[in-house]
């Protein structure tokens, strides 16, 4: 986009976030965006505003999101998605990343940088590197959406039955993965009886690992990500264990969203510790910027309600 062109669109939002306000009889707020950005990706332009500070990003999107709301049915003919964000919140967001590099190349985890040059410059490597993906639970989608651009991606779901994959989120895996045309295996195992009540009892994040170990030795893949692992990223047997929330500092959207995996819903309902546990990493990734504070909360009371 030209300077000409970016100056008339921001020229456009001031006039059309005015005249919504004014329709929704809001206070007439003063506001600044000091930036807009327009791509096109899986056949959808996306328009991002970026505003100069907080107060001026909550001026935008309005209250319960009814301005930007109606600013993005003002502009459906140009734009399908139009996000909002505080310029701090960019310049640490990119800060995150830069860090991430020098952390990777001071612990043997290069190949992990193939993904902030995406996420920093949408830079796509020429040789893709083959790695197996976890898809189970949450922003197992997005993640996965996002590393079939930068890798050779091979998706693994453990089905062990409804008591780890529900039908609904079979159903919703299976449509994703169809859509996108990735190549996907199940793991048909069922988990016994006598494992559960242990799983259960001590949290289960992190079982799946080792199920998943033998089938990355079979295809000869060294790289695994998922985010059901107890910590950052692990190195067992020559395969590297990467859990992308805790790796990566970015928002991911809940566009595609999964529900919690049903061993960890009654992990908690069963254990008071491990409620809190849970409650403890939602918090954690609301203070990093991970989640939306609103989003945290509603996690949060869902994990209370039981």
């Amino acid at each position: 986009m030209t300077y000409q062109n970016k100056k008339e669109l921001v020229n456009l939002l001031y006039k059309k976030i005015w005249e919504i306000r004014e329709s929704l009889n809001l206070e007439s707020t003063p506001f600044e965006i000091v930036d807009v950005e327009v791509r096109e990706e899986n056949d959808k332009v996306f328009l991002s505003i970026y505003t100069l500070t907080r107060s001026d990003k909550s001026t935008v999107i309005g209250p319960g999101g009814w301005v930007v709301g109606k600013l993005r049915e003002a502009l459906k003919d140009k734009f399908d998605i139009i996000t909002v964000g505080d310029y701090t919140d960019i310049l640490v967001y990119k800060k995150r990343l830069n860090d991430r590099l020098e952390f990777f190349e001071n612990n043997n985890l290069e190949f992990l940088k193939d993904v902030v040059y995406y996420l920093l410059k949408n830079k796509i490597p020429s040789k893709k590197e083959k790695v197996i993906v976890l898809v189970q639970c949450r922003h197992d989608l997005t993640i996965l959406d996002m590393l079939n651009k930068v890798y050779d991606v091979y998706a693994i779901t453990y089905d062990g039955g409804g008591v780890v994959l529900p039908p609904k989120t079979k159903q919703k895996i299976e449509e994703f993965i169809r859509s996108k045309g990735i190549k996907h295996k199940y793991i048909k195992e069922k988990l016994s009886r006598e494992k559960m009540p242990d799983l259960i009892d001590k949290y289960p994040c992190g079982f799946i690992k080792d199920i998943i170990k033998e089938k990355a030795k079979f295809y000869n893949i060294k790289y695994v990500f998922l985010t059901c692992l107890d910590g950052d990223y692990k190195i067992e047997d020559g395969i590297y264990f990467i859990n992308f929330l805790k790796v990566f500092p970015i928002k991911l959207k809940k566009n595609d969203y999964l529900d919690f995996c049903p061993l960890l819903i009654q992990s908690y309902k069963s254990k008071k510790s491990n409620k809190v546990k849970l409650i403890d990493e939602i918090v954690s990734d609301v203070y990093n910027g991970l989640k939306e504070p609103t989003e945290g909360a509603e996690e949060i009371m869902k994990v209370i309600r039981g």
